[in-house]
C-alpha cells in the first residue's frame, strides 16, 4: 500500500471495536492489509481537503422541492471520515442538527447501504437521530444492506423501508482473538509479555491466550450487546424475549425481515421519497434532480 496523508490520517479509525457484518469485516480487513491499493491520486479525496465543511455536508445532502433532506450512510461507519470511503458518524450527528433548525427541511431520509462499523461514534449517531426525529419527520430506506451498526442508527427512524432485495439483521458484537501461541512455539518463539497486571498486554501476538483473559472479553462484548439490545428494543418497541431471539447475527431478506419487524415496508428509493413528502404535508413536486443525486452517489 501507498501511503498519502490521506490514507495515514484515518488509520486510527480503524483501531478498536466493530458492529459490523462479519464478512464484510474481513474483506475490509484484507483490502486494508493488500498492497493493491493506493489513494494519491483520488481527485475527490484531494478535492474534499479544498472544501469548507459547509460546502462537503451540502453536497452529499440534496434536498427534494418536497422539503425532503437526503442523508447518505453507505459503507463503514467510523467517526472520522476515511480513505477507504463510508461514512463519517461525526459528520451526519452535525448534518442532524443543522437540519433540525433549517426551516427548508422538511424531513429527513436516511438512505442506507452499510454493513455497520465502529461501536465507538454510533451509539451517539443514533441519539441525535432519535432527538431530531423528536422535532421532525425521520424516514429510512435500505438499498442494499442495513447490518450490525447501521441497524442500530436506522432503527431511530420512525419508519423503515427496504428494496425487496435489501438485507437487514446480523444484530449482535463479537470479538475475534488468534492464539497464535503453538505457532510461535514451532517457529522457536517465546514471546514474553511484561506488564503491570494479567491484563495488560492481552493477545500480544504469539502470546498465550489465557481463560481469564477470554472471560474478561466476553463481558466487555456482553456488556456493548445490552446497550445495542436496549437501543434496538425502544426503537422499535420489542419486548426484550423478542430482541434476545433477532440477535442471533443473520441477515434477512426484505420480505422475512418485514414479518419479524426489522422493517416497516418495501419499496423502491423513489416511492420511499414520495412517501415522506406525503408525510410531511407537502405536494409531491418534481424532486428528481434531488432523487437521481442520492441514487448516484456512492461513497
Amino acid at each position: 500500500m501507498k501511503i498519502t496523508k490521506h490514507n495515514m490520517r484515518c488509520f486510527n479509525e480503524h483501531m478498536g471495536n466493530w458492529m459490523m457484518h462479519t464478512q464484510r469485516f474481513n474483506q475490509l480487513h484484507d483490502l486494508i492489509m493488500s498492497d493493491n491499493i493506493s489513494f494519491s491520486d483520488l481527485p475527490d479525496v484531494a478535492a474534499m481537503d479544498d472544501m469548507t465543511t459547509e460546502e462537503h455536508d451540502a453536497m452529499i445532502t440534496p434536498i427534494t422541492q418536497g422539503g425532503v433532506m437526503i442523508i447518505p450512510i453507505e459503507g463503514t461507519i467510523m467517526r472520522a471520515q476515511s480513505s477507504y470511503g463510508g461514512t463519517s458518524s461525526v459528520q451526519v450527528r452535525r448534518i442532524l442538527r443543522n437540519a433540525s433548525t433549517n426551516p427548508k427541511v422538511k424531513g429527513i431520509m436516511l438512505k442506507i447501504d452499510s454493513p455497520g462499523g465502529t461501536v465507538a461514534g454510533t451509539d451517539e449517531m443514533a441519539a441525535d437521530i432519535a432527538m431530531v426525529a423528536a422535532l421532525k419527520p425521520i424516514h429510512a430506506h435500505v438499498d442494499g444492506l442495513m447490518a450490525s451498526a447501521a441497524f442500530w442508527t436506522g432503527a431511530q427512524a420512525s419508519y423503515i423501508t427496504a428494496t425487496r432485495t435489501s438485507e437487514i439483521g446480523s444484530l449482535g458484537t463479537v470479538a475475534v482473538v488468534h492464539d497464535m501461541s503453538e505457532a510461535a512455539a514451532k517457529e522457536g518463539i517465546k514471546v514474553h509479555v511484561i506488564s503491570t497486571g494479567p491484563h495488560k498486554g492481552a493477545f500480544t501476538p504469539g502470546s498465550e491466550v489465557t481463560e481469564a483473559q477470554l472471560e474478561d472479553l466476553q463481558k466487555t462484548v456482553d456488556t456493548l450487546n445490552v446497550f445495542f439490545m436496549n437501543a434496538v428494543a425502544e426503537a422499535r418497541g420489542f419486548d426484550m424475549d423478542k430482541t434476545k431471539s433477532l440477535f442471533d447475527g443473520r441477515t434477512h431478506i426484505a420480505a422475512d425481515a418485514l414479518d419479524l419487524g426489522l422493517i416497516d415496508g418495501i419499496a423502491g428509493f423513489d416511492e420511499a421519497i414520495r412517501n415522506l413528502e406525503n408525510t410531511v404535508a407537502l405536494d409531491a413536486v418534481d424532486s428528481e434532480e434531488a432523487i437521481a443525486l442520492a441514487r448516484s452517489r456512492r461513497r
